[in-house]
């Protein structure tokens, strides 16, 4: 089991303004989200990804973060991706509001995942309403599962890391990670 850290990043800590615009979520990072798809299975985010949620704070997804995309069974993958474009912004902010659970100790403080899932709808509404009903229903039905088990992927210890770095820093890791990959 990886131990939970018990610093959290200020840059990963929701920014809550004086003036909050409460009941209007937004995305602040226009599509399309790049991406560089792992051959192991995942991505990496090349994008920094910005969402405003309900009670007007703001979550910043830095560059290089690890996901899984939208979890689609793999029945239906056929039918849908899981690095949809129409997708991939409200399922990387999910990935890593449940990423943060897993590897901080005090995250229960900050969010909930109940507030997680239901940005998680509000983002689908925004981007791809048709499909919002229906990830809304998996979550609530899988998604207790999948916050409970804790995420062990060695790349996110190091992403933890770089984040707190330089531009240059993130650079160079994220090179490296592809590099790695190809090889």
């Amino acid at each position: 089991m990886i131990k939970k850290i018990t610093t959290i990043p200020d840059c990963l800590l929701p920014y809550c303004p004086v003036d909050p615009k409460l009941n209007s979520p937004a995305w602040l990072t226009p599509q399309p989200i790049r991406l560089y798809k792992l051959h192991k299975g995942g991505a990496l985010t090349l994008t920094e990804v910005r969402w405003r949620d309900m009670l007007g704070r703001y979550w910043t997804c830095p560059r290089g973060f690890f996901t899984d995309g939208a979890s689609v069974p793999w029945l239906l993958r056929w039918l849908w991706d899981n690095y949809d474009e129409k997708t991939i912004r409200p399922a990387i902010i999910h990935d890593l509001r449940y990423a943060l659970h897993d590897y901080f100790v005090a995250w229960h403080q900050i969010d909930t995942r109940k507030a997680a899932d239901q940005d998680l709808f509000y983002g689908m509404r925004l981007d791809c309403p048709s499909r919002a009903g229906i990830y809304r229903f998996a979550v609530s039905m899988f998604g207790r599962a999948v916050y409970e088990r804790i995420n062990k992927e060695p790349i996110m210890l190091e992403w933890f890391d770089v984040i707190q770095q330089s531009e240059q820093v993130m650079d160079a890791w994220i090179q490296g990670v592809i590099i790695a990959d190809a090889a």
